[in-house]
């Protein structure tokens, strides 16, 4: 943490401006850190110092290191919240404008029209139920198996 209390111009003059150009959306169980990320983005924009802290998301092992007579130090609670936010970056927060760190679903075709995209396809085997399809290559390999069996 001493490393990071040196860093500050790092943090004031270049971190910062990157945190504000990114739009987080949280993903299943990070909903707090993205409350708070939120948070601290608008206290940023508007100039002034962290006053919210949600001192439930500091793990217990950087208590000693974050609060000293329950106070938070704003500069190291910052320092947590980007780490948190990059250890994150896995599938439990999702940066939308970013391709890399977008969410799955976004890629995907919605449920609602994928019928209407089946009915339209000229591919037969789209069309087909599922269960036929299955017999249909299982018979398939049934069949491969045993000319292996009889050369």
């Amino acid at each position: 943490w001493q490393h990071y209390d040196e860093q500050c111009n790092l943090l004031e003059q270049l971190l910062r401006q990157v945190f504000l150009c990114l739009e987080c959306e949280a993903g299943k169980g990070s909903e707090a850190v993205v409350a708070q990320l939120q948070q601290m983005q608008t206290e940023i924009a508007f100039g002034g110092p962290l006053k919210t802290m949600d001192t439930s998301l500091i793990p217990k092992k950087h208590l000693p290191w974050l609060v000293k007579q329950d106070n938070v130090n704003p500069q190291r609670y910052e320092w947590l919240l980007y780490r948190q936010l990059t250890s994150r970056l896995n599938g439990r927060i999702y940066l939308p404008n970013v391709t890399k760190y977008r969410a799955l679903e976004d890629d995907l075709i919605p449920q609602t029209s994928q019928d209407t995209l089946l009915a339209s396809s000229t591919l037969d085997r789209l069309k087909q139920p599922a269960e036929l399809l299955l017999q249909e290559k299982q018979h398939r390999l049934e069949s491969a198996l045993k000319d292996v069996a009889l050369h």
